[in-house]
């Protein structure tokens, strides 16, 4: 019985840390012309979390709910 309720309380306490993540996605593109930009980086401002973006300029990253903002270099 014990164990049952220790995986009931790991399933739960999992469901409710993956609900405080958001997937962002977008495309980096030039301002002067629209063509996509491939392998950008985006980055969580402040920190080392980010992903690049593929050959049509396309990204997804996964963030905590309290963040704001992205930086994205090239």
């Amino acid at each position: 019985m014990k164990s049952k309720i220790l995986l009931i309380s790991f399933i739960l306490i999992s469901a409710l840390v993956n609900a405080q993540t958001r997937d962002v996605t977008g495309t980096v593109t030039d301002k002067s012309d629209g063509s996509s930009i491939a392998g950008a980086n985006i980055t969580v401002k402040g920190t080392a979390t980010g992903t690049a973006t593929d050959a049509n300029g396309k990204f997804s990253l996964k963030v905590s709910n309290d963040v704001s903002t992205l930086v994205v270099s090239f």
